[in-house]
């Protein structure tokens, strides 16, 4: 099965998830491979960390393999503080 690359863009905040949502909600539906961008990523608001982290999990209980590519350590950080700590990620 071949592998989805999404690119996440700089920013997933509550005024431009939208799209982003239905990508990934669209990849959940075809249950092949995916890797999520994230080497732009810089800035995660509320909304989008908690998407982020349901995609995450549900990639992980569905068994659909999800590789993160280029997660900032700052971002990482982000995320932590508001207790959220993504499967297959060091940090």
């Amino acid at each position: 099965m071949a592998t989805t690359t999404i690119d996440l863009g700089s920013e997933i905040t509550i005024r431009n998830i939208q799209p982003i949502y239905k990508q990934l909600l669209s990849q959940q539906q075809q249950a092949s491979p995916v890797t999520l961008d994230a080497s732009q990523l810089n800035k995660v608001d509320t909304a989008g960390a908690q998407m982020l982290f349901f995609f995450d999990r549900t990639c992980a209980d569905k068994n659909i393999e999800l590789t993160w590519l280029n997660l900032q350590s700052s971002l990482m950080q982000q995320l932590a503080h508001l207790g959220i700590r993504l499967v297959d990620v060091d940090a």
